[in-house]
């Protein structure tokens, strides 16, 4: 912080670092934009040394009219109360905070005018780039795809995740549990990613010989209040077990379950899917898929920034976090 002509503090400038450093304000810009001339090591600690004494901040609107780049991203979620949306949009922000950007934030509701007027707002920001978590036919695809910066639509936040596969494992740990009749709660089918867990369970049960009549299957949306009013149809079927297609669906499979007076895991176990905080702290604890977040913000950051060039990245690995919800002992700890 540098001192004014009253002696009162003020933001520092350029040119305050550049007296401090000893060189000139070209100097300085070089070494805060890394380029386009070379600096030599001793100018550039002297200013990344004056930068740090004088708490210096770049002014990012001057900046970005010099480089019609404002360092923001803007990211589209379809529902504020789906904890695995929240989870990934606080790791998308670590990841695009570690290359300098920051992320806006918007949450899609059931008022499509409301919803048309604030992503008019959002993107009237001058974003770099967004990434819509919408499906396709989303009413507003078309007002996203006229944005003027690189704009990624995807229906999921795990299309690099093995779903199959993973939904596949998650099924043959409940059939490895002596279960017979493994219902499967799923998402939307119009989701590729709820397409490909169901093919996971249909195969899972394919190996294991499991008969049509073992087989009970229902799509609902991928909230709790869904999970909880599709669970008591299937839950009539009597199946043993329930493989849910997130964490969201799977904790109103427990509310159903108590609704009638049926215990997990002793009368029905339930597997979810994300591995959210919410799973760790239900009663009894969700046993799930854990996918890693943190990868899986970095690869759609990729896509975005365009620093991706593989045709088709290789998928990113799972876990399954078994717990009480599926017959396994509780873990030490959360």
């Amino acid at each position: 912080m540098a001192t004014g002509k009253h002696g009162r503090p003020r933001p520092a400038t350029r040119a305050d670092v550049a007296r401090l450093a000893r060189t000139s304000t070209a100097v300085v810009s070089y070494v805060v934009n890394n380029g386009p001339r070379p600096v030599s090591a001793d100018a550039r600690a002297r200013v990344l040394q004056a930068i740090e004494e004088l708490d210096y901040r770049p002014n990012g609107m001057a900046r970005a009219l010099r480089s019609q780049r404002t360092r923001t991203l803007g990211l589209v979620l379809p529902n504020a109360n789906n904890a695995y949306f929240r989870e990934f949009s606080i790791a998308l922000e670590a990841a695009a905070l570690e290359r300098g950007y920051a992320i806006l934030v918007m949450h899609l509701t059931d008022d499509d005018d409301r919803d048309r007027r604030y992503l008019g707002v959002l993107l009237e920001h001058g974003i770099d780039g967004l990434l819509a978590m919408v499906e396709p036919n989303n009413p507003h695809a078309d007002l996203l795809l006229s944005a003027n910066c690189t704009v990624n639509l995807t229906d999921s936040a795990d299309r690099d995740i093995s779903n199959d596969p993973a939904s596949y494992a998650a099924t043959k740990h409940l059939l490895d549990h002596h279960h017979r009749t493994v219902a499967y709660l799923s998402g939307p089918l119009s989701l590729t990613l709820a397409r490909e867990r169901k093919r996971g369970w249909e195969r899972a049960l394919d190996d294991h010989g499991v008969a049509a009549d073992g087989r009970v299957t229902v799509d609902a949306d991928f909230t709790r209040e869904a999970g909880h009013r599709a669970a008591h149809e299937l839950l009539a079927n009597h199946p043993t077990a329930v493989l849910a297609f997130n964490d969201e669906q799977a904790i109103g499979v427990l509310r159903a379950a108590a609704d009638l007076g049926l215990r997990v895991p002793e009368d029905v176990s339930v597997f979810g899917f994300d591995d959210t905080r919410d799973a760790r702290y239900t009663v009894p604890s969700i046993s799930t898929v854990r996918t890693p977040l943190d990868l899986v913000a970095n690869r759609a950051l990729d896509r975005l920034l365009g620093s991706d060039n593989r045709p088709r990245p290789s998928p990113l690995p799972f876990e399954l976090v078994l717990r009480r919800s599926c017959g396994c002992p509780e873990p030490g700890s959360v």
